[in-house]
């Protein structure tokens, strides 16, 4: 075994550590291979492709791996990795309201700096999307001068926007008007750029912001709107409904990450998933044609981050559904607190 590699151990004298674990989830979903020498923790990791219970390490293990350790006599095992990251889960148990509720999170893309639960909850990132950032030669034919709104939907459209620019070598030089954004995550992403956003609407729905937009008389010429290819229809509709001239880039794909299946199906079947949130209706959607059973599913509670993903819902017999009023990831979380505790 080379002593070159380096690995995560992760150590936990009781099982519950682990389930209890953002680590855990983590290295669950990521690692290449996943060695543990407990028995016990087998009737949860069986579910698992990338799990392998063994009596010694392989000469093969590299830094892609992770290595589970229950009982100290396996510390002895792990010797001959000179170079290895070592966290004893017990050091990070969280506390609060929602202390060992395990949510499951679909996105896009997955954040490894910091932890994703809140009020104690263990997080558990599913990205059941890929973004694929794409050009769209219609931007070459823009006149900006002749809009006086941008409107973004989403913060990927605000990327995929800026991607076009840079890949067309196209300047913003022109625009003097406004920019419309849909949700304090768009407006972020903004910033980036160093732009800020002129309107939001009340409700963070694209649907809300064009009717807050056309009945206020606010636009003059004309609205560019940046969208993904699953962009929902409602905003161009109402645009074209009130003879507005409008302009559309599609900046960004959203694809199903297949490669996702076999985790999300291994937490499922090991009943390792408590509360389920969705962020978009294309999360939602992917993630029952994702999973082989649905009924494993069916009667966890949903919770939706607006009305939008909430109509999702209507789709499937889902008996314990719930949006949030502040259509946000922190608002979903305080959501899902006030519900457990009952208020």
């Amino acid at each position: 075994m080379s002593n070159s590699l380096t690995c995560r151990v992760l150590v936990g004298e009781k099982v519950d550590y682990f389930l209890s674990s953002e680590l855990f989830f983590r290295g669950l979903r990521d690692a290449k291979n996943i060695y543990f020498f407990d028995e016990e923790l087998d009737f949860i990791l069986k579910n698992f492709v990338n799990t392998q219970l063994v009596n010694n390490l392989p000469s093969n293990v590299t830094g892609e791996d992770v290595i589970l350790i229950t009982k100290k006599e396996d510390l002895l095992k792990t010797f001959p990795l000179k170079n290895y990251c070592f966290y004893n889960l017990q050091h990070f148990l969280n506390n609060g309201p929602l202390a060992g509720v395990r949510v499951l999170i679909p996105r896009a893309e997955v954040d490894e700096k910091r932890e994703c639960g809140r009020f104690g909850a263990i997080g558990i990132e599913v990205p059941l999307l890929k973004i694929t950032y794409i050009p769209d030669e219609r931007i070459l034919q823009l006149d900006f001068s002749a809009y006086d709104w941008l409107i973004f939907t989403s913060a990927h459209g605000v990327e995929g926007f800026f991607f076009n620019l840079n890949y067309f070598n196209v300047s913003l030089e022109n625009f003097i008007g406004k920019i419309a954004v849909v949700g304090e995550k768009t407006a972020k992403a903004l910033k980036k750029y160093g732009l800020t956003a002129d309107f939001s609407p009340q409700k963070f729905t694209a649907k809300d912001l064009a009717l807050e937009l056309t009945t206020s008389g606010m636009i003059q010429k004309g609205v560019i709107v940046i969208q993904g290819n699953l962009g929902r229809p409602e905003l161009l509709e109402i645009l074209a409904r009130n003879n507005i001239p409008t302009k559309k880039l599609v900046v960004y794909e959203n694809a199903p990450n297949v490669d996702i299946k076999p985790f999300l199906n291994g937490l499922l079947k090991a009943n390792l998933i408590d509360v389920l949130f969705f962020t978009s209706p294309s999360t939602f959607n992917n993630f029952y044609q994702f999973i082989g059973d649905e009924n494993l599913a069916k009667n966890l509670p949903h919770f939706a981050i607006g009305p939008t993903t909430f109509e999702a819902f209507l789709q499937k017999d889902i008996r314990r559904k719930y949006f949030s009023s502040e259509h946000t990831l922190e608002g979903l979380w305080q959501t899902l607190k006030n519900h457990w505790q009952g208020e």
